[in-house]
């Protein structure tokens, strides 16, 4: 569990978030990786700073480093119970859960309101998805499971993270929501001059069972950058459609005698 790759966790908030909304769920996620880390182990001092934090569906990632090099095992380990948090939730095994952990879920899921549709619990390698419909008990909480498969996402890539593993969001151009991508080290090649840009990333791609949008993108092979052409570039249309016979009627003229026909 000391894989130095697994030294952040990350959680998203999708809809529209408000200030009270992100301050509770940061109190929720707080409470959890102190919760965790007791778990893990009661001793250990380690510093969970904010490695990420974007607007949009308010993406904020944290990183453990361990003040003392004797707990840097416990990192990966709180974050690999934090993966297993995410999994017993979606599962709907909340007995599994501390009391501690139990109790920090419920204050992060209470901030599905309608306004935020869905919460993810994210690392490098995984990610849980839970929605739920109206009420704030935990019982009543939906999970829906994710679907893996090669493909790719067509989006603009934002919030470029370059420390540890290659980390960026990117905001699909269907519903503007925040996919996590995620390149494997040795590949940072792929990532030349792509931020800001619209681009098609292929990759392992894992997509809500339910409404099918993707939510992350992970082993990626190619980023294909998307032309967009330059400002004003619709100026080289004007002419292209044939002038109408001077008798014609105007759009209102055939609007106003349909109407009346």
């Amino acid at each position: 569990m000391g894989n130095m790759s697994k030294e952040t966790v990350t959680l998203v908030l999708e809809g529209k978030v408000t200030l009270a909304d992100f301050v509770q769920a940061m109190e929720g996620v707080h409470a959890l990786i102190e919760s965790l880390q007791k778990e893990s182990n009661a001793g250990a001092t380690i510093d969970w700073v904010v490695d990420a934090l974007e607007i949009g569906s308010a993406v904020t990632t944290f990183r453990g480093v361990a003040t003392e090099a004797r707990y840097a095992s416990v990192v990966g380990d709180v974050v690999a119970r934090y993966e297993e948090t995410g999994r017993l939730v979606q599962s709907g095994r909340y007995d599994r859960l501390s009391s501690g952990a139990r109790g920090a879920v419920q204050k992060i899921m209470g901030v599905l309101n309608g306004k935020i549709t869905a919460v993810r619990l994210e690392t490098e390698t995984t990610e849980s998805s839970i929605v739920k419909p109206s009420q704030p008990s935990l019982s009543i909480l939906i999970a829906n499971p994710s679907l893996v498969c090669a493909g790719s996402v067509r989006g603009r890539v934002q919030a470029l993270n370059s420390r540890g593993q290659l980390r960026f969001t990117l905001y699909d151009v269907i519903e503007d929501h925040a996919v996590s991508c995620y390149v494997s080290p040795g590949s940072e090649a792929v990532m030349k001059d792509v931020w800001g840009k619209m681009a098609l990333v292929r990759g392992q791609v894992s997509r809500d069972s339910e409404s099918g949008r993707p939510m992350s993108v992970r082993r990626i092979d190619n980023i294909e950058i998307i032309p967009e052409g330059q400002r004003g570039d619709w100026r080289h249309a004007r002419g292209c459609a044939p002038r109408l016979p001077e008798d014609s009627l105007s759009p209102e003229e055939a609007i106003r005698r349909g109407r009346d026909a």
